[in-house]
């Protein structure tokens, strides 16, 4: 059988990333971790077909922060929000999208889990209310923990905040108004001071793509001091950190079964990529 595969490089450049940083993470201590990161990805099978291949089996460590899944998860979510843009243009002609940050004050790295929930529980609310819910088509949020390093000393060092990509089939004044979400984003989440809160129209598909595929890139953590690096992957860990409303997904799930309902080729065989030393090689089942 002769493959109709090749390896570029940069699947190549991103498995070197992820053994870079398992190591990192392994002279931080965290051998665990690294061991994740170092798996991830070693092996791929790929069943080939006449115009097309698919993954039939790999083993990924699922991690936000890895280089290889954190840019495939960004992958096909900017695929899946191309797909559904292209929906919603389509059936609704007066279509408004709307970019919103909502970042809460620094706080130290044991408090993530935390802001992560203060962040969502206000974002339910806001949706729920009378004067916005039955304008909205459908969001996706993206929750950034994001860690910095400006001052040794200062524990107050992430600055956790919220991406959010908004669907509206019409908009009132208020909602073009920075702050108005101001307000409701301080009262929602219980505030005892004023958020900062950054508002944007998104006026094409191109926008709201590049949006998207920048709110869910992956995690950096390289970055991350010791002292604080375990604490900070604990404190995401099993976080879900981004989520897209029912209504968007309903309309993504039937396009999807269509598209792969679509695929008849004839199958051809199987071929496994492999990590080997510094690169991938391949090899026929």
């Amino acid at each position: 059988m002769t493959t109709n595969i090749t390896i570029n490089e940069t699947a190549n450049y991103k498995k070197r990333q992820c053994n870079e940083l398992a190591e990192h993470l392994r002279h931080m201590g965290l051998e665990k971790e690294a061991l994740s990161l170092k798996n991830c990805s070693s092996f791929i099978t790929y069943a080939l077909f006449e115009d097309y291949k698919k993954v039939s089996d790999i083993r990924m460590c699922q991690k936000r922060y890895c280089p290889i899944c954190g840019d495939m998860q960004r992958s096909q979510h900017s695929h899946k929000m191309s797909t559904i843009v292209d929906t919603l243009t389509r059936y609704n002609s007066n279509l408004i999208t709307i970019s919103l940050e909502l970042t809460l004050r620094n706080n130290s790295v044991d408090h993530i889990r935390k802001d992560i929930k203060t962040l969502k529980t206000a974002w339910s609310k806001i949706v729920k209310c009378k004067a916005i819910k039955p304008n909205i088509i459908g969001y996706v949020y993206y929750i950034h923990p994001k860690y910095t390093n400006q001052d040794e000393y200062n524990e107050m060092n992430t600055h956790n905040h919220m991406h959010v990509i908004i669907f509206f089939k019409e908009v009132v004044e208020e909602h073009l108004k920075v702050e108005y979400w101001t307000e409701i984003f301080k009262r929602t989440a219980n505030l005892p001071y004023t958020p900062y809160v950054h508002l944007r129209m998104l006026e094409n598909k191109e926008a709201i793509i590049t949006k998207a595929n920048y709110a869910a890139k992956p995690l950096e953590i390289k970055h991350i001091s010791k002292k604080d690096i375990k604490v900070y992957l604990e404190q995401i860990k099993k976080q879900r950190l981004i989520t897209m409303s029912q209504s968007l997904n309903k309309i993504y799930k039937p396009l999807a079964i269509k598209k792969f309902t679509e695929l008849t080729s004839e199958y051809k065989g199987r071929v496994t990529q492999y990590w080997e030393q510094d690169h991938y090689q391949l090899t026929e089942v």
